[in-house]
Protein backbone atom coordinates (compact mmCIF):
# COMPACT_ATOMS: atom_id res chain seq x y z
CA UNK A 1 0.00 0.00 0.00
CA UNK A 2 2.85 2.41 0.75
CA UNK A 3 4.47 1.72 -2.62
CA UNK A 4 1.17 2.40 -4.38
CA UNK A 5 0.72 5.65 -2.46
CA UNK A 6 4.22 6.87 -3.39
CA UNK A 7 3.67 5.93 -7.04
CA UNK A 8 0.41 7.91 -7.15
CA UNK A 9 2.08 10.97 -5.62
CA UNK A 10 5.13 10.79 -7.88
CA UNK A 11 3.26 10.16 -11.13
CA UNK A 12 0.20 12.37 -10.80
CA UNK A 13 0.78 15.10 -8.19
CA UNK A 14 4.08 15.57 -6.32
CA UNK A 15 2.46 18.50 -4.48
CA UNK A 16 0.31 15.99 -2.56
CA UNK A 17 3.26 14.83 -0.43
CA UNK A 18 3.61 15.84 3.21
CA UNK A 19 0.99 17.45 5.39
CA UNK A 20 0.15 20.41 3.15
CA UNK A 21 -0.06 22.91 6.03
CA UNK A 22 3.00 24.90 4.84
CA UNK A 23 1.37 25.22 1.42
CA UNK A 24 -1.92 26.29 3.00
CA UNK A 25 -0.19 29.03 5.01
CA UNK A 26 1.75 30.14 1.93
CA UNK A 27 -1.46 30.31 -0.11
CA UNK A 28 -3.17 32.43 2.52
CA UNK A 29 -0.16 34.77 2.66
CA UNK A 30 -0.37 35.37 -1.10
CA UNK A 31 1.61 32.66 -2.91
CA UNK A 32 0.04 31.35 -6.11
CA UNK A 33 0.22 27.53 -5.91
CA UNK A 34 -2.26 26.16 -8.45
CA UNK A 35 -0.90 22.58 -8.46
CA UNK A 36 -1.17 22.32 -4.66
CA UNK A 37 -4.93 22.97 -4.71
CA UNK A 38 -6.05 21.43 -7.98
CA UNK A 39 -8.63 18.70 -8.56
CA UNK A 40 -5.79 16.27 -9.27
CA UNK A 41 -4.10 17.09 -5.96
CA UNK A 42 -7.40 16.59 -4.13
CA UNK A 43 -7.85 13.11 -5.60
CA UNK A 44 -4.24 11.99 -5.14
CA UNK A 45 -4.06 13.37 -1.60
CA UNK A 46 -7.23 11.54 -0.59
CA UNK A 47 -6.25 8.18 -2.09
CA UNK A 48 -2.63 8.40 -0.97
CA UNK A 49 -3.64 9.33 2.58
CA UNK A 50 -6.03 6.36 2.82
CA UNK A 51 -3.30 3.99 1.61
CA UNK A 52 -0.58 5.40 3.87
CA UNK A 53 -2.71 5.44 7.02
CA UNK A 54 -4.04 1.96 6.26
CA UNK A 55 -0.47 0.69 5.90
CA UNK A 56 0.16 1.50 9.58
CA UNK A 57 2.95 4.01 9.08
CA UNK A 58 3.99 6.47 11.78
CA UNK A 59 1.92 9.35 10.47
CA UNK A 60 -1.43 11.00 10.97
CA UNK A 61 -4.32 12.04 8.78
CA UNK A 62 -5.09 15.40 10.39
CA UNK A 63 -2.67 17.68 8.51
CA UNK A 64 -3.53 16.21 5.10
CA UNK A 65 -7.24 16.54 5.90
CA UNK A 66 -6.70 20.26 6.43
CA UNK A 67 -5.02 20.39 3.01
CA UNK A 68 -7.92 18.40 1.53
CA UNK A 69 -10.40 20.87 3.03
CA UNK A 70 -8.58 23.79 1.42
CA UNK A 71 -8.45 21.88 -1.88
CA UNK A 72 -12.23 21.50 -1.74
CA UNK A 73 -12.56 25.23 -1.13
CA UNK A 74 -10.48 26.03 -4.23
CA UNK A 75 -12.26 23.45 -6.38
CA UNK A 76 -15.72 24.66 -5.37
CA UNK A 77 -14.67 28.24 -5.97
CA UNK A 78 -13.65 27.40 -9.51
CA UNK A 79 -16.86 25.47 -10.14
CA UNK A 80 -19.18 28.12 -8.72
CA UNK A 81 -17.33 31.00 -10.38
CA UNK A 82 -19.14 30.06 -13.61
CA UNK A 83 -22.46 30.70 -11.88
CA UNK A 84 -21.63 33.71 -9.70
CA UNK A 85 -18.63 35.96 -9.03
CA UNK A 86 -17.28 34.27 -5.90
CA UNK A 87 -14.58 36.89 -5.38
CA UNK A 88 -17.34 39.41 -4.63
CA UNK A 89 -18.55 37.15 -1.80
CA UNK A 90 -15.28 36.09 -0.16
CA UNK A 91 -11.63 36.38 -1.29
CA UNK A 92 -9.75 33.19 -2.12
CA UNK A 93 -7.35 33.42 0.82
CA UNK A 94 -10.27 33.70 3.23
CA UNK A 95 -12.04 30.83 1.49
CA UNK A 96 -8.92 28.73 2.19
CA UNK A 97 -9.33 29.50 5.90
CA UNK A 98 -12.90 28.25 5.72
CA UNK A 99 -11.71 25.00 4.13
CA UNK A 100 -9.02 24.60 6.80
CA UNK A 101 -11.61 24.99 9.57
CA UNK A 102 -13.73 22.28 7.96
CA UNK A 103 -10.66 20.04 7.67
CA UNK A 104 -9.80 20.34 11.38
CA UNK A 105 -13.42 19.69 12.35
CA UNK A 106 -13.42 16.58 10.16
CA UNK A 107 -10.08 15.30 11.44
CA UNK A 108 -10.73 15.68 15.17
CA UNK A 109 -14.46 16.12 15.48
CA UNK A 110 -13.57 19.51 16.97
CA UNK A 111 -15.62 22.31 15.35
CA UNK A 112 -14.52 25.08 17.72
CA UNK A 113 -10.91 23.95 17.39
CA UNK A 114 -11.25 24.23 13.62
CA UNK A 115 -12.42 27.84 13.81
CA UNK A 116 -9.65 28.73 16.25
CA UNK A 117 -7.07 26.97 14.06
CA UNK A 118 -8.07 29.20 11.15
CA UNK A 119 -7.92 32.29 13.36
CA UNK A 120 -4.63 31.46 15.10
CA UNK A 121 -2.51 29.64 12.54
CA UNK A 122 -3.78 31.28 9.33
CA UNK A 123 -4.94 34.59 10.78
CA UNK A 124 -1.39 35.21 11.98
CA UNK A 125 -0.26 35.14 8.35
CA UNK A 126 -2.92 37.46 6.99
CA UNK A 127 -5.69 39.33 8.74
CA UNK A 128 -9.15 37.82 8.37
CA UNK A 129 -12.45 39.64 8.22
CA UNK A 130 -15.34 39.07 10.59
CA UNK A 131 -17.31 37.42 7.81
CA UNK A 132 -14.53 34.86 7.31
CA UNK A 133 -14.84 33.65 10.89
CA UNK A 134 -18.60 33.32 10.44
CA UNK A 135 -18.10 31.26 7.27
CA UNK A 136 -15.47 29.14 9.06
CA UNK A 137 -17.92 28.59 11.92
CA UNK A 138 -20.58 27.44 9.46
CA UNK A 139 -18.15 25.11 7.66
CA UNK A 140 -16.94 23.55 10.92
CA UNK A 141 -20.54 23.04 12.03
CA UNK A 142 -21.46 21.37 8.74
CA UNK A 143 -18.43 19.05 8.86
CA UNK A 144 -19.10 18.05 12.47
CA UNK A 145 -22.79 17.49 11.80
CA UNK A 146 -21.95 15.18 8.89
CA UNK A 147 -19.56 13.23 11.14
CA UNK A 148 -22.33 12.85 13.69
CA UNK A 149 -24.82 11.77 11.05
CA UNK A 150 -22.49 9.24 9.41
CA UNK A 151 -21.24 7.86 12.78
CA UNK A 152 -18.21 6.19 11.18
CA UNK A 153 -16.90 4.56 14.37
CA UNK A 154 -20.31 3.42 15.63
CA UNK A 155 -20.04 5.21 18.99
CA UNK A 156 -22.49 8.03 18.18
CA UNK A 157 -19.92 10.49 19.57
CA UNK A 158 -17.89 13.29 18.12
CA UNK A 159 -15.33 13.03 20.93
CA UNK A 160 -12.47 10.94 19.59
CA UNK A 161 -11.03 9.97 22.98
CA UNK A 162 -14.13 9.94 25.18
CA UNK A 163 -13.07 8.63 28.60
CA UNK A 164 -15.04 6.26 30.80
CA UNK A 165 -14.58 8.21 34.04
CA UNK A 166 -16.57 11.42 34.32
CA UNK A 167 -14.59 14.63 34.28
CA UNK A 168 -16.25 15.61 37.59
CA UNK A 169 -15.10 12.45 39.34
CA UNK A 170 -13.11 13.32 42.52
CA UNK A 171 -10.40 10.91 41.34
CA UNK A 172 -9.64 13.28 38.46
CA UNK A 173 -9.10 16.37 40.57
CA UNK A 174 -5.57 17.71 40.39
CA UNK A 175 -3.69 19.38 43.23
CA UNK A 176 -1.90 22.72 43.01
CA UNK A 177 1.58 21.29 43.63
CA UNK A 178 1.16 19.04 40.57
CA UNK A 179 1.63 22.15 38.42
CA UNK A 180 5.38 21.70 38.91
CA UNK A 181 5.17 18.24 37.33
CA UNK A 182 2.94 19.62 34.55
CA UNK A 183 5.55 22.30 33.78
CA UNK A 184 8.21 19.61 33.68
CA UNK A 185 6.04 17.60 31.28
CA UNK A 186 5.70 20.70 29.09
CA UNK A 187 9.48 21.09 29.15
CA UNK A 188 9.88 17.52 27.91
CA UNK A 189 7.26 18.17 25.21
CA UNK A 190 9.15 21.23 23.96
CA UNK A 191 12.47 19.39 23.93
CA UNK A 192 10.84 16.42 22.21
CA UNK A 193 9.51 18.70 19.48
CA UNK A 194 12.96 20.22 19.01
CA UNK A 195 14.56 16.76 18.83
CA UNK A 196 12.06 15.66 16.19
CA UNK A 197 12.54 18.79 14.08
CA UNK A 198 16.33 18.49 14.11
CA UNK A 199 16.26 14.75 13.36
CA UNK A 200 13.70 15.16 10.60
CA UNK A 201 15.68 17.97 8.97
CA UNK A 202 18.75 15.72 8.96
CA UNK A 203 16.73 13.00 7.20
CA UNK A 204 15.37 15.53 4.70
CA UNK A 205 18.86 16.84 3.96
CA UNK A 206 20.15 13.32 3.35
CA UNK A 207 17.14 12.58 1.14
CA UNK A 208 17.72 15.68 -0.97
CA UNK A 209 21.45 15.00 -1.22
CA UNK A 210 21.06 11.38 -2.36
CA UNK A 211 18.10 11.90 -4.69
CA UNK A 212 20.03 13.38 -7.67
CA UNK A 213 22.39 10.39 -7.57
CA UNK A 214 19.53 7.87 -7.60
CA UNK A 215 20.34 6.44 -4.16
CA UNK A 216 18.31 5.67 -1.08
CA UNK A 217 19.46 7.81 1.81
CA UNK A 218 18.76 5.16 4.46
CA UNK A 219 20.92 2.37 2.99
CA UNK A 220 24.73 2.23 2.61
CA UNK A 221 26.04 2.82 -0.91
CA UNK A 222 27.83 -0.53 -1.07
CA UNK A 223 24.68 -2.40 -0.11
CA UNK A 224 22.67 -0.59 -2.78
CA UNK A 225 25.30 -1.40 -5.42
CA UNK A 226 25.29 -5.06 -4.40
CA UNK A 227 21.49 -5.21 -4.64
CA UNK A 228 21.58 -3.50 -8.04
CA UNK A 229 24.12 -6.03 -9.37
CA UNK A 230 22.27 -9.02 -7.94
CA UNK A 231 18.74 -8.07 -9.00
CA UNK A 232 19.79 -5.94 -12.01
CA UNK A 233 17.69 -3.05 -10.76
CA UNK A 234 18.98 0.50 -11.10
CA UNK A 235 17.29 3.36 -9.25
CA UNK A 236 19.34 5.99 -11.07
CA UNK A 237 17.35 5.64 -14.27
CA UNK A 238 13.95 6.30 -12.72
CA UNK A 239 12.95 8.73 -9.96
CA UNK A 240 9.66 6.86 -9.70
CA UNK A 241 11.50 3.68 -8.75
CA UNK A 242 13.47 5.64 -6.18
CA UNK A 243 10.34 7.08 -4.52
CA UNK A 244 8.54 3.73 -4.54
CA UNK A 245 11.63 1.96 -3.16
CA UNK A 246 11.90 4.53 -0.37
CA UNK A 247 8.22 4.12 0.50
CA UNK A 248 8.51 0.33 0.61
CA UNK A 249 11.67 0.63 2.69
CA UNK A 250 9.94 2.92 5.18
CA UNK A 251 7.06 0.48 5.54
CA UNK A 252 9.45 -2.45 6.00
CA UNK A 253 11.56 -0.73 8.65
CA UNK A 254 8.43 0.45 10.47
CA UNK A 255 7.01 -3.08 10.56
CA UNK A 256 10.30 -4.56 11.77
CA UNK A 257 10.47 -2.01 14.60
CA UNK A 258 6.82 -2.33 15.62
CA UNK A 259 6.03 -6.03 15.81
CA UNK A 260 8.91 -7.51 17.86
CA UNK A 261 9.04 -4.83 20.57
CA UNK A 262 5.73 -4.06 22.29
CA UNK A 263 1.97 -4.08 21.85
CA UNK A 264 2.01 -0.29 22.17
CA UNK A 265 3.79 -0.11 18.79
CA UNK A 266 1.92 -2.95 17.08
CA UNK A 267 -1.54 -1.49 17.69
CA UNK A 268 -3.16 1.42 15.91
CA UNK A 269 -2.05 4.77 17.28
CA UNK A 270 -5.59 5.98 18.09
CA UNK A 271 -6.26 2.90 20.23
CA UNK A 272 -2.99 3.30 22.13
CA UNK A 273 -3.57 7.01 22.77
CA UNK A 274 -7.07 6.29 24.03
CA UNK A 275 -5.70 3.60 26.37
CA UNK A 276 -2.99 5.92 27.69
CA UNK A 277 -5.66 8.52 28.53
CA UNK A 278 -7.75 6.00 30.49
CA UNK A 279 -7.44 5.62 34.24
CA UNK A 280 -7.05 2.23 35.87
CA UNK A 281 -8.74 -0.23 36.17
CA UNK A 282 -10.32 0.30 32.75
CA UNK A 283 -10.03 -2.70 30.44
CA UNK A 284 -8.59 -0.57 27.64
CA UNK A 285 -5.65 0.44 29.83
CA UNK A 286 -5.26 -3.09 31.22
CA UNK A 287 -5.00 -4.51 27.70
CA UNK A 288 -1.75 -2.60 27.16
CA UNK A 289 -0.37 -3.51 30.62
CA UNK A 290 -0.77 0.03 31.91
CA UNK A 291 -2.37 -1.16 35.16
CA UNK A 292 -0.85 -3.24 37.94
CA UNK A 293 -1.60 -6.94 37.57
CA UNK A 294 -2.09 -7.51 41.31
CA UNK A 295 -3.91 -4.25 42.10
CA UNK A 296 -5.79 -3.23 38.98
CA UNK A 297 -6.82 0.11 40.48
CA UNK A 298 -3.16 1.12 40.59
CA UNK A 299 -0.99 2.06 37.57
CA UNK A 300 1.80 -0.21 36.39
CA UNK A 301 4.72 1.83 37.68
CA UNK A 302 7.22 -1.02 37.59
CA UNK A 303 10.66 -0.53 36.10
CA UNK A 304 9.80 -2.68 33.09
CA UNK A 305 6.56 -0.79 32.51
CA UNK A 306 8.43 2.52 32.46
CA UNK A 307 11.05 1.13 30.07
CA UNK A 308 8.32 0.00 27.66
CA UNK A 309 6.75 3.46 27.66
CA UNK A 310 10.09 5.16 27.00
CA UNK A 311 10.95 2.65 24.26
CA UNK A 312 7.62 3.19 22.51
CA UNK A 313 8.11 6.98 22.53
CA UNK A 314 11.71 6.78 21.28
CA UNK A 315 10.89 4.33 18.47
CA UNK A 316 7.91 6.39 17.32
CA UNK A 317 10.08 9.51 17.32
CA UNK A 318 12.58 7.83 14.98
CA UNK A 319 9.82 6.39 12.79
CA UNK A 320 8.07 9.73 12.38
CA UNK A 321 11.38 11.46 11.64
CA UNK A 322 12.19 9.32 8.61
CA UNK A 323 8.56 9.05 7.43
CA UNK A 324 7.57 12.72 7.38
CA UNK A 325 8.93 14.27 4.20
CA UNK A 326 8.77 11.17 2.01
CA UNK A 327 6.66 11.10 -1.16
CA UNK A 328 3.45 10.24 0.70
CA UNK A 329 0.71 12.30 2.36
CA UNK A 330 1.58 12.46 6.05
CA UNK A 331 0.54 14.38 9.13
CA UNK A 332 2.08 14.89 12.54
CA UNK A 333 -0.81 15.39 14.96
CA UNK A 334 -1.42 11.73 15.88
CA UNK A 335 2.31 10.77 16.11
CA UNK A 336 2.98 13.77 18.36
CA UNK A 337 0.00 12.89 20.57
CA UNK A 338 1.28 9.31 20.76
CA UNK A 339 4.80 10.30 21.79
CA UNK A 340 3.56 12.88 24.27
CA UNK A 341 1.04 10.49 25.83
CA UNK A 342 3.66 7.77 26.40
CA UNK A 343 6.17 10.22 27.87
CA UNK A 344 3.47 11.85 29.98
CA UNK A 345 2.33 8.48 31.31
CA UNK A 346 5.95 7.71 32.13
CA UNK A 347 6.30 11.00 34.06
CA UNK A 348 3.07 10.19 35.92
CA UNK A 349 4.44 6.77 36.91
CA UNK A 350 7.65 8.34 38.20
CA UNK A 351 5.73 10.93 40.23
CA UNK A 352 3.54 8.13 41.61
CA UNK A 353 6.60 6.12 42.67
CA UNK A 354 8.22 9.13 44.38
CA UNK A 355 5.07 9.96 46.31
CA UNK A 356 4.59 6.35 47.38
CA UNK A 357 8.05 6.32 48.88
CA UNK A 358 7.67 9.72 50.51
CA UNK A 359 4.15 9.22 51.92
CA UNK A 360 3.14 7.22 54.99
CA UNK A 361 1.77 3.73 54.43
CA UNK A 362 -1.74 4.71 55.54
CA UNK A 363 -1.99 7.63 53.12
CA UNK A 364 -3.33 6.94 49.63
CA UNK A 365 -1.31 8.54 46.84
CA UNK A 366 -3.49 10.83 44.71
CA UNK A 367 -1.71 10.82 41.34
CA UNK A 368 -3.24 9.53 38.12
CA UNK A 369 -0.71 8.90 35.30
CA UNK A 370 -3.56 9.21 32.79
CA UNK A 371 -3.74 12.94 33.56
CA UNK A 372 -0.04 13.28 32.80
CA UNK A 373 -0.57 11.35 29.56
CA UNK A 374 -3.07 13.97 28.35
CA UNK A 375 -0.84 16.82 29.48
CA UNK A 376 2.18 15.23 27.79
CA UNK A 377 0.23 14.69 24.56
CA UNK A 378 -0.77 18.33 24.23
CA UNK A 379 2.72 19.46 25.26
CA UNK A 380 4.36 17.38 22.52
CA UNK A 381 1.83 18.63 19.97
CA UNK A 382 2.68 22.20 20.93
CA UNK A 383 6.39 21.38 20.68
CA UNK A 384 5.84 20.20 17.10
CA UNK A 385 3.42 22.84 15.80
CA UNK A 386 3.94 25.78 18.23
CA UNK A 387 0.21 26.42 18.37
CA UNK A 388 -1.43 27.42 21.66
CA UNK A 389 -5.11 28.36 21.95
CA UNK A 390 -6.42 26.17 19.15
CA UNK A 391 -4.76 22.94 20.34
CA UNK A 392 -5.99 23.48 23.91
CA UNK A 393 -9.55 23.73 22.61
CA UNK A 394 -8.98 20.75 20.29
CA UNK A 395 -7.71 18.70 23.25
CA UNK A 396 -10.76 19.65 25.29
CA UNK A 397 -13.03 18.56 22.45
CA UNK A 398 -11.04 15.34 21.96
CA UNK A 399 -11.30 14.26 25.59
CA UNK A 400 -14.15 16.29 27.06
CA UNK A 401 -11.98 16.90 30.15
CA UNK A 402 -12.77 20.48 31.20
CA UNK A 403 -11.07 19.90 34.55
CA UNK A 404 -7.63 20.01 32.95
CA UNK A 405 -7.85 23.38 31.19
CA UNK A 406 -5.20 24.95 33.43
CA UNK A 407 -2.75 22.01 33.21
CA UNK A 408 -3.18 22.00 29.42
CA UNK A 409 -2.43 25.72 29.23
CA UNK A 410 0.60 25.38 31.49
CA UNK A 411 2.09 22.55 29.42
CA UNK A 412 1.40 24.29 26.10
CA UNK A 413 2.99 27.57 27.20
CA UNK A 414 6.06 25.81 28.55
CA UNK A 415 6.51 23.67 25.44
CA UNK A 416 6.09 26.65 23.11
CA UNK A 417 8.55 28.84 25.01
CA UNK A 418 11.15 26.07 25.08
CA UNK A 419 10.64 25.17 21.42
CA UNK A 420 10.66 28.74 20.10
CA UNK A 421 13.91 29.43 21.91
CA UNK A 422 15.65 26.60 20.02
CA UNK A 423 14.03 26.03 16.58
CA UNK A 424 11.13 27.26 14.42
CA UNK A 425 8.07 25.04 14.06
CA UNK A 426 8.23 22.06 11.73
CA UNK A 427 5.86 23.75 9.29
CA UNK A 428 7.99 26.89 9.08
CA UNK A 429 11.08 24.73 8.50
CA UNK A 430 9.44 22.91 5.60
CA UNK A 431 8.11 26.14 4.15
CA UNK A 432 11.69 27.39 4.06
CA UNK A 433 12.93 24.13 2.50
CA UNK A 434 10.30 24.42 -0.25
CA UNK A 435 11.15 28.05 -0.96
CA UNK A 436 7.96 29.44 0.61
CA UNK A 437 9.30 32.44 2.50
CA UNK A 438 7.05 33.76 5.27
CA UNK A 439 5.01 36.71 4.04
CA UNK A 440 3.32 38.20 7.08
CA UNK A 441 1.69 41.54 7.58
CA UNK A 442 4.10 43.76 9.52
CA UNK A 443 1.87 46.49 10.87
CA UNK A 444 4.76 48.25 12.58
CA UNK A 445 6.51 49.06 9.29
CA UNK A 446 3.52 49.80 7.08
CA UNK A 447 3.10 53.41 5.90
CA UNK A 448 -0.15 54.93 7.10
CA UNK A 449 -0.35 57.38 4.22
CA UNK A 450 -1.52 57.65 0.65
CA UNK A 451 0.35 58.53 -2.54
CA UNK A 452 -0.74 62.17 -2.30
CA UNK A 453 1.17 62.46 0.99
CA UNK A 454 4.41 61.42 -0.71
CA UNK A 455 4.08 62.91 -4.23
CA UNK A 456 4.40 66.58 -5.19
CA UNK A 457 1.87 68.28 -7.49
CA UNK A 458 3.07 68.35 -11.10
CA UNK A 459 2.56 71.70 -12.89
CA UNK A 460 1.07 71.76 -16.34
CA UNK A 461 4.41 73.02 -17.71
CA UNK A 462 5.86 69.58 -16.98
CA UNK A 463 3.00 67.67 -18.65
CA UNK A 464 3.02 66.72 -22.32
CA UNK A 465 -0.11 65.39 -24.04
CA UNK A 466 0.84 63.01 -26.86
CA UNK A 467 -2.52 61.81 -28.15
CA UNK A 468 -1.24 62.87 -31.60
CA UNK A 469 1.74 64.59 -33.23
CA UNK A 470 2.96 67.67 -31.30
CA UNK A 471 4.18 70.65 -33.44
CA UNK A 472 7.85 71.46 -32.87
CA UNK A 473 6.98 75.14 -32.32
CA UNK A 474 4.73 74.21 -29.40
CA UNK A 475 7.25 71.66 -28.05
CA UNK A 476 10.10 74.23 -28.25
CA UNK A 477 8.06 76.78 -26.37
CA UNK A 478 7.24 74.18 -23.70
CA UNK A 479 10.82 72.99 -23.26
CA UNK A 480 12.63 76.36 -23.49
CA UNK A 481 9.85 78.50 -22.02
CA UNK A 482 7.26 80.75 -23.55
CA UNK A 483 3.52 80.99 -24.08
CA UNK A 484 2.09 77.56 -24.74
CA UNK A 485 -1.47 76.94 -25.90
CA UNK A 486 -3.34 74.98 -23.21
CA UNK A 487 -6.31 72.71 -23.44
CA UNK A 488 -9.07 72.80 -20.88
CA UNK A 489 -7.51 69.83 -19.09
CA UNK A 490 -4.08 71.44 -19.16
CA UNK A 491 -5.44 74.63 -17.69
CA UNK A 492 -7.02 72.67 -14.88
CA UNK A 493 -3.76 70.85 -14.32
CA UNK A 494 -1.91 74.16 -14.20
CA UNK A 495 -4.21 75.43 -11.50
CA UNK A 496 -3.87 72.17 -9.59
CA UNK A 497 -0.12 72.27 -9.92
CA UNK A 498 0.35 75.92 -9.09
CA UNK A 499 2.67 76.74 -6.31
CA UNK A 500 6.22 77.10 -7.65
CA UNK A 501 8.49 77.14 -10.66
CA UNK A 502 9.39 73.89 -12.40
CA UNK A 503 13.04 72.95 -11.79
CA UNK A 504 15.29 73.10 -14.84
CA UNK A 505 16.11 69.40 -14.55
CA UNK A 506 12.46 68.36 -14.12
CA UNK A 507 11.42 65.63 -16.58
CA UNK A 508 8.24 65.58 -18.64
CA UNK A 509 5.29 63.30 -17.94
CA UNK A 510 3.87 61.90 -21.19
CA UNK A 511 0.06 61.67 -21.02
CA UNK A 512 -2.55 60.40 -23.41
CA UNK A 513 -6.24 59.70 -23.34
CA UNK A 514 -9.09 61.85 -22.12
CA UNK A 515 -7.53 64.65 -20.07
CA UNK A 516 -4.38 62.64 -19.49
CA UNK A 517 -6.19 59.74 -17.88
CA UNK A 518 -3.38 57.36 -18.90
CA UNK A 519 0.34 57.81 -18.23
CA UNK A 520 2.59 56.71 -21.08
CA UNK A 521 5.94 57.31 -19.45
CA UNK A 522 8.57 59.86 -18.42
CA UNK A 523 11.10 61.62 -20.71
CA UNK A 524 14.17 63.47 -19.49
CA UNK A 525 14.10 67.24 -20.22
CA UNK A 526 17.80 67.39 -21.15
CA UNK A 527 17.50 64.59 -23.71
CA UNK A 528 14.47 66.27 -25.24
CA UNK A 529 16.39 69.54 -25.51
CA UNK A 530 19.27 67.77 -27.30
CA UNK A 531 16.82 66.23 -29.73
CA UNK A 532 15.22 69.62 -30.43
CA UNK A 533 18.63 71.18 -31.08
CA UNK A 534 19.12 68.72 -33.94
CA UNK A 535 15.80 69.73 -35.55
CA UNK A 536 16.84 73.21 -36.82
CA UNK A 537 15.00 74.22 -39.97
CA UNK A 538 12.13 71.82 -39.35
CA UNK A 539 9.73 74.26 -37.78
CA UNK A 540 6.82 72.81 -39.73
CA UNK A 541 7.64 69.32 -38.51
CA UNK A 542 5.94 67.58 -35.63
CA UNK A 543 7.05 65.41 -32.67
CA UNK A 544 5.89 61.82 -32.13
CA UNK A 545 7.58 60.39 -29.00
CA UNK A 546 7.11 56.71 -29.85
CA UNK A 547 8.55 57.15 -33.34
CA UNK A 548 11.11 59.95 -33.09
CA UNK A 549 12.90 59.07 -29.83
CA UNK A 550 14.81 55.90 -28.94
CA UNK A 551 12.94 53.67 -26.49
CA UNK A 552 15.83 54.11 -24.05
CA UNK A 553 14.93 57.82 -23.72
CA UNK A 554 11.39 57.04 -22.53
CA UNK A 555 10.91 55.46 -19.12
CA UNK A 556 7.70 53.45 -18.90
CA UNK A 557 5.37 54.54 -16.15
Amino acid sequence: WTGLATMLVHEYCPAARGSGIPEVKASVSGFFLPTSFSEQCLLVKTLGLALAVGAGLALGKEGPLIHIGVCWAHVLQRLLSHLMPMHDVIPLHELACVGAAAGVATAFGAPLGGVLFAAEELGSVRSLSRHTLIYAFMAAFAASFMLKYLDLNGSNRLTLFALSTSTHNPKKEWIAWEMVAFCFTGLIGGLGGVAFIKLNLVCSAMRRRCRPHGRLWMLPVDLQDAIARTWRISLRKSQRRLDVAEGVMIALVTALLNWPLTLLLRSMSNEVIHALFESCPHSRASRFSLCDVNAREMPNSSFMGCIVLFLAAAVRLVQTSYTFGAAIPSGLFIPSLYMGATIGRLVGNVVHILLEKAARTDVQVHVDPAIFAMVGAIAMLSGFSRMTVSIVVIMLELTGELTYVVPFMCAVLTAKLVGDSLTPSIYDCYAKLNGLAPVEEQHDIRLDMIVADLAEPLPATAQLWVDGPVPLRQLTALVWGGDVPRTECAAGGAEAGAGGEVPVESPFLLLHGSCGSNILGVIDRERLQRWLSRQDGKVSASFEPLGDLPSSDIVDA
